[in-house]
């Protein structure tokens, strides 16, 4: 991106050429100063994973972040190249400049994200004894966790599943195995491992919960926590 310009004049055989040299105002000696500042990094990621131009005011919205902090934020990321500006009205419009040299990091950072989602679901997927739901909840779910969040999975097993001390062996090893998840991000693991009757017949301090987690679930099996809980119920 081109900052400002210096022109300057120089004589070959009696003809005068202008040289225009371009200085960006990215750090090019250190250019991962770029990602110093946790909101930038946040907008960054957010427009990693979209293709149409978003206005400040829809940046704020979909990461959840004051509308004033997140101008600020692109207006430093545009002057350091790596968000593209163009005025559309009144306003602007903003995307990832695809082509700057950090962007691959940037693009690294947002995959990293599905990855502990891929690893969760590769590690339930192959498990002999099926979960009936599992996904993640909370802060990692609704991305504004930090590094003192707990990575939260609901699991939900079979009602007939204490039945079988051999079944619920097995359950607790394949639940341990959750644990390669909490060496993926270094975030403690907390898993929360309810019966299903727990949906058939919930009590009303665990049907608020129940909906709070369906809000922000990050599914990672097939059958969602909100369908689930769309099911006839029996009352206690």
């Amino acid at each position: 991106m081109v900052a400002r310009v210096l022109p300057r004049i120089c004589e070959r055989k009696r003809a005068y050429a202008r040289i225009y040299v371009t200085l960006p105002d990215v750090d090019v000696a250190a250019p991962y100063r770029v990602f110093s500042r946790d909101l930038d990094v946040r907008v960054m990621i957010d427009l990693a994973g979209i293709d149409t131009p978003l206005s400040g005011r829809e940046v704020a919205s979909r990461i959840g972040a004051s509308e004033a902090g997140v101008r600020e934020a692109l207006d430093r990321l545009v002057i350091s190249g790596v968000v593209l500006r163009t005025p559309v009205g009144r306003s602007y419009a903003h995307s990832l400049n695809r082509e700057h040299v950090a962007t691959p990091a940037i693009e690294a950072m947002r995959a990293m994200r599905r990855s502990v989602i891929d690893a969760g679901r590769e590690i339930i997927g192959r498990w002999a004894i099926a979960p009936v739901h599992a996904s993640f909840f909370g802060s990692f779910a609704r991305r504004d966790g930090d590094t003192s969040s707990d990575l939260d999975i609901l699991l939900v097993h079979a009602s007939d599943l204490l039945h079988d001390e051999g079944r619920v062996d097995r359950w607790e090893e394949q639940v341990a195995e959750l644990e390669g998840l909490a060496r993926l991000t270094g975030n403690r693991l907390q898993v929360l491992d309810l019966p299903e009757t727990t949906l058939l017949e919930p009590t009303a301090e665990e049907e608020a919960t129940l909906a709070s987690i369906a809000s922000d679930e990050v599914a990672l099996t097939e059958a969602r926590l909100e369908a689930l809980m769309r099911r006839p119920r029996v009352s206690r």
